[in-house]
């Protein structure tokens, strides 16, 4: 049977054991997710089976990571599907989108799958770095003016493309993935 690891029982988490709650909501579904960071990279947490660990019940979420050793951050990031629908219509958000690339690149790699926004080179990775400089942070901001990308059509569809199929990713996780429904995991 695959449980959630406790605290201390692997690896890469011996070091820190605070978590992040992610809520991802998808249709009419929310869902709750924990990422975190180790001395490497960063990733969420999996079972025992390696398989994302997620709950459809916040307050339960938090129970269950608590009783097995970790520590909750009081920041919740929320991604939405519907993030979708926006970047159709409206200016992009580079922090934003940055964001859930970011996160979506961790979960693909914490379960080892393939995910689009990993690519090294070509229209990919440019997209990527516009992302990157369009949120202005202060550490690499070289002047007082602020960059603002200007995206082409290509641009704003290779956007979608990469952050549907992270959605695509999510969503077979969800399926294959361990969903505790009470706090004996």
């Amino acid at each position: 049977m695959c449980v959630i690891r406790k605290w201390g029982e692997t690896e890469d988490l011996s070091s820190k054991n605070e978590l992040y709650i992610i809520r991802v909501i998808i249709e009419r579904n929310t869902y709750y997710i924990f990422w975190y960071m180790d001395d490497e990279e960063d990733k969420v947490l999996l079972d025992t089976c390696d398989k994302l660990i997620f709950f459809t019940d916040e307050e339960l979420a938090s129970l269950v990571v608590v009783e097995n050793g970790y520590e909750i951050n009081d920041e919740i990031f929320s991604m939405s599907w519907n993030i979708l629908e926006e970047l159709k219509n409206e200016i992009i958000n580079c922090e934003t989108v940055l964001n859930y690339w970011n996160i979506l690149s961790d979960v693909a790699h914490s379960i080892k799958a393939h995910f689009i926004g990993d690519k090294k080179n070509g229209m990919i990775q440019n997209i990527y770095e516009k992302l990157f400089y369009g949120c202005n942070l202060p550490a690499i901001k070289k002047s007082e003016k602020e960059y603002i990308p200007q995206w082409t059509e290509e641009e704003k569809n290779g956007i979608i493309e990469v952050i549907e199929n992270g959605f695509d990713i999510l969503i077979a996780a969800f399926k294959s993935g361990n969903s505790p429904k009470s706090k004996e995991v």
